[in-house]
């Protein structure tokens, strides 16, 4: 255990939930950078759709992923504490697909997407079937709702 006092530690992390949430930067870095560094020949949404099937397969894949996600969505404190930070990223990554599309910084459909993007994964991982979820979601962006005569799968 390390010697180090509670007052040190929230000097590093102003609450409880920031001492569970410590890689908030590097989120933003990487959502940003899925639409700004794509390969030139994928669209801004399939860029985001793979990033974010990636970011999910992490989330409830690995190592300790399930132990951690279970924790967290769980706990209700944690849980909102972490739709919190996730939807922080809204804007930066709403002016980065403005940016990359030519459109004017407050695009209102820049922001929808960024959030309904942001959405989606905070829906895959709290899902039975979080790929599919994920799909299932950006489908819906890509394509629009289906239309009337469409019926659900099991």
């Amino acid at each position: 255990m390390a010697d180090v006092s509670t007052t040190t530690l929230m000097n590093y992390f102003p609450t409880k939930e920031a001492l569970v949430f410590d890689l908030d930067d590097e989120m933003e870095r990487s959502l940003v950078e899925a639409v700004t560094e794509r390969a030139p020949d994928l669209s801004v949404l399939d860029s985001l759709r793979r990033h974010m099937r990636a970011r999910v397969e992490r989330a409830v894949s690995g190592r300790h992923a399930d132990r951690f996600m279970k924790l967290v969505l769980d706990t209700p404190a944690l849980r909102d504490h972490w739709y919190k930070i996730w939807l922080r990223h809204e804007q930066a990554l709403a002016n980065a697909i403005a940016a990359e599309l030519d459109r004017p910084a407050d695009d209102m459909a820049c922001t929808a997407l960024a959030h309904l993007v942001l959405d989606a994964f905070s829906l895959a991982v709290q899902s039975a079937d979080p790929l599919r979820m994920i799909d299932t979601a950006f489908d819906i962006v890509d394509s629009g709702w289906p239309p009337a005569n469409w019926a659900p799968t099991a």
